[in-house]
């Protein structure tokens, strides 16, 4: 038996689901011997009653299943949802720190979808899981968990507080299907079913069911005179044969289901381009493998309000899943006022009520750009408000200038690149001023150069407007000590002087530090300076202060110095020098002047210059400028005015092109009078165009670092990583003074501006790795920075000092240093502004070999 042609509503025509509870027509067979047909009707009888409860151990894994399948309630013999009638149970889970007993409430008007509520005091929140409880076709009853909300405080008070709570609680929180897992779960029901009650419906003879010519033979149809409950019902047909016997029952189960719950409706991300994407609820169903059961749900732009869906209304479609979500994504909906709403029909082919309208506008048209960005005057910390120097520990401020279109909701972004920094939402007060301002923690930039940091603006409608770049500013790091402190008036051995004022105290400077300031600090009072020192202005190297106040009185006492950059930076000071007054002691810087007199070392006709050192002039008589060596030492006599830090450069003959050596004058040298320079014992690698260095090491190709210090007045190359012919990671010194750097096979990149073909110490420190790419530092400043990571070139066994394949001659000139890690150095360490690893190679150069 089963519902006539048309009966059956909704996605299939024989599950027995049907929106109709009028003029339902039952129709079947009938055996050639029945003279009688007997209908009857099994329906819920609402005054008798069957508890039922299932506790923990029922449910796999201690919780009550999200999947689709859901969890079969065993035994409990319910007609339909209607019958079904839930009061609480239990819910557990890692998130609740214990079992809670729950109340149950169902969902608005829905027959199947219940909220199972508990207090969990603890946190002060309510707890709530949805329920599909509800009847198969087959007539088995699942239970299935459809969704989980927080809610604020205690809402487990009545239907409403609990409906409300779950409309406008915390979504975050998610179903356990676990009682040890996260969150939380129904770990325990109870409730009752309605009893159930049987009827004859009526009793049909052969003129009643026999005969009908629109019918195959031995078929019979029966229209119902009444009217059906919304619910469950089986009806049974019996024949009955001549003697008055019944036969066997023909069964049909059939569910009224006359209404559909209201859909929801929600915007998943704001329109962009014209693009939404949104998402809803309808009706849940436990047939989850009858796809025709779900719910089918048509989303339309209601233009006249009515809720209907008319004529050019209709949108697109899709269908819910068996929990009742569904989605529609990336909808192009064109431009102009939407006014969206979604109907569905479940499974019996009832249409729901329409959901509340989504009232969205699309707006295509992205905001202008920011008219400019600046530091803010209290972030451009130092000398100066306005350079656009800063310091690396203090607050950054931004201040964004917005373009005219801009309003009020929308979003202004910093970036870094395309790398978000901050992001604020311009309020009424901000667009009146036509500015915001974004502040980053102290930190977030590390010290460097930035020419990248740009702001942007996002309408409220997620248009994204072009961006507008922030012109070139300085973040400063604390500038780093190089060296202690030097009197350069003299001391005698025991620390000495008898100047106690009108003396001067020299040191050096990082030249990649923007250094404006050394304050000078005694000891006896360390937290304000006794004056400030002046920085050569022919090098920004070196630094002397000389005191020319009160005179110290006997005594001995420490100074130190301190650095401030234009950030306003402090360095640590520098250790101290101790110096003590002594009015009784020599000075001896009176041994300068005795330099002039004649000596064995200083002939009569060159009472200042250059001569041999004494242990080089050798033979029978020494003064006489004969030796037997052929590299032999030299001392030169300093003039008066020779300062720490001055060169002295040694050349073959009367020309600037054949350098023997180069002296940086010490605090020693200027108190000597004169300074030795050995061109075979002073640590030098002098390289003449002819000869190189070949290193047995095998380097990876990527994260590695190398250092290299010289001296040099020509063009050549300093390093190539070689084998045979090939070669690669190959440096090199330009002809106009540059620095060329190549990573097999894909980077050649050179500098500019530089001279290092000067005469000048110069320092080259190279990196290559995955953090900062290739990078060429020249004396601490950043020179070459390329893309390239790795190299390609994996046969590097050797690596070559003072000659490559590639990038012109040999080198000609002096080498002091080289070093070579097998890890990529940060900037920090390359700047020598942090501590830096120990090198895996570090070579000196002890009587001009390796």
């Amino acid at each position: 038996m089963g519902l006539a042609p048309g009966n059956d509503t909704g996605g299939l025509d024989d599950d027995g689901f049907t929106g109709r509870d009028t003029d339902l027509t039952l129709q079947g067979t009938y055996p050639g011997d029945a003279e009688a047909l007997n209908i009857y009707r099994t329906s819920a009888d609402p005054r008798l009653r069957e508890g039922f409860s299932f506790e923990p151990d029922y449910f796999n894994r201690g919780a009550l299943s999200t999947g689709d399948a859901g969890k079969i309630l065993e035994d409990l013999n319910a007609l339909g949802a209607a019958s079904i009638t839930l009061n609480g149970g239990m819910l557990n889970g890692a998130a609740l720190g214990g079992p809670l007993p729950a109340t149950a409430f169902r969902y608005a008007d829905s027959d199947s979808r219940w909220l199972m509520a508990a207090y969990d005091g603890a946190a002060d929140k309510t707890r709530i899981v949805q329920l599909l409880v509800d009847v198969r076709s087959d007539g088995e009853t699942y239970a299935r968990s459809l969704d989980a909300v927080d809610a604020e405080g205690n809402q487990v008070q009545s239907k409403a507080a609990v409906n409300a709570a779950w409309a406008n609680g915390d979504r975050a929180a998610k179903v356990a299907n676990r009682d040890d897992h996260n969150d939380y779960g129904v770990a325990a029901l109870n409730g009752y079913v309605a009893g159930q009650r049987t009827q004859l419906v009526t009793s049909l003879d052969r003129t009643e069911f026999g005969g009908n010519p629109n019918l195959d033979l031995r078929q019979f149809q029966h229209t119902l005179s009444e009217a059906l409950p919304a619910g469950g019902a089986i009806f049974s047909v019996r024949a009955v044969d001549a003697a008055g016997n019944e036969g066997t029952a023909g069964d049909l189960r059939v569910v009224v289901d006359n209404q559909s719950d209201t859909p929801s409706l929600t915007l998943v991300n704001p329109p962009v381009d014209g693009v939404v994407s949104l998402e809803g609820r309808a009706e849940a169903v436990v047939d989850d493998d009858n796809t025709d059961a779900r719910s089918r749900v048509i989303l339309f732009d209601d233009l006249d309000g009515d809720g209907a869906v008319e004529a050019g209304e209709m949108l697109a479609e899709t269908t819910a899943d068996a929990g009742g979500f569904f989605s529609f994504d990336d909808l192009d909906l064109g431009t102009g006022d939407r006014a969206l709403r979604v109907v569905a029909y479940d499974r019996a082919g009832n249409e729901s009520s329409a959901s509340d309208a989504l009232d969205i506008n699309i707006d295509r048209q992205p905001p202008a750009p920011p008219t400019r960005i600046e530091l803010a005057s209290s972030s451009d910390t130092g000398v100066l408000n306005n350079d656009r120097v800063t310091s690396v520990y203090e607050p950054l401020s931004f201040r964004v200038h917005l373009a005219d279109d801009a309003n009020a909701g929308d979003t202004v972004t910093l970036l870094q690149n395309n790398t978000e920094l901050a992001q604020t939402t311009i309020g009424a007060g901000a667009r009146q001023q036509g500015v915001v301002t974004l502040t980053l923690a102290a930190g977030t930039l590390s010290a460097a150069d930035y020419d990248d940091l740009n702001a942007r603006v996002t309408d409220a409608s997620g248009n994204v407007g072009a961006k507008q770049v922030m012109p070139r500013f300085t973040v400063l790091d604390a500038p780093t000590i190089r060296g202690g402190i030097t009197f350069d008036n003299g001391l005698d051995s025991e620390g000495r002087t008898l100047r106690s004022t009108d003396f001067t105290l020299k040191g050096r400077l990082y030249n990649s530090q923007d250094v404006v300031a050394i304050e000078i600090y005694d000891d006896l009072d360390p937290n304000n300076p006794i004056g400030e020192a002046v920085i050569r202005p022919s090098s920004t190297t070196y630094w002397s202060f000389t005191y020319e106040g009160q005179p110290y009185a006997d005594g001995t006492r420490a100074f130190r110095a301190v650095m401030v950059d234009a950030a306003g930076n402090r360095s640590e000071p520098t250790d101290p020098l101790w110096v003590a007054f002594d009015s009784t002691s020599a000075d001896p810087s009176t041994n300068v002047d005795a330099s002039t007199n004649w000596t064995t070392e200083t002939p009569a006709d060159a009472p200042l210059g250059i001569v041999l050192q004494p242990g080089s002039d050798n033979g029978l008589s020494t003064g006489d400028r004969i030796t037997a060596e052929t590299h032999p030492s030299y001392r030169v006599y300093l003039p008066e005015r020779a300062e720490v830090g001055d060169t002295i450069n040694v050349y073959q003959n009367d020309n600037t092109s054949s350098l023997l050596g180069q002296v940086f004058l010490s605090q020693v040298d200027i108190s000597e009078g004169y300074v030795d320079l050995g061109p075979e014992d002073d640590g030098i690698l002098r390289l003449n165009g002819s000869n190189y260095v070949e290193l047995e090491i095998d380097e990876p190709e990527t994260n590695i670092s190398r250092e290299i210090t010289f001296r040099t007045t020509q063009a050549g190359t300093l390093f190539a990583v070689q084998e045979g012919t090939s070669h690669d990671r190959n440096l090199w010194i330009t002809a106009d003074g540059n620095i060329g750097s190549r990573v097999y096979n894909l980077e050649t990149l050179t500098s500019e501006d530089l001279d290092l073909t000067d005469g000048k110490t110069h320092t080259v420190t190279f990196t290559l790795g995955a953090n900062g790419g290739h990078r060429v530092y020249v004396d601490g400043v950043l020179e070459i920075n390329g893309d390239r990571t790795h190299s390609d070139y994996d046969d590097d066994n050797y690596q070559l000092i003072g000659k490559s394949r590639h990038g012109g001659g040999n080198f000609v000139g002096e080498i002091t240093s080289y070093k070579s890690w097998h890890s990529e150095l940060t900037e920090a360490q390359a700047k020598e502004q942090s501590a830096r690893p120990a090198a895996d190679y570090d070579f000196v150069f002890p009587a001009g070999s390796v």
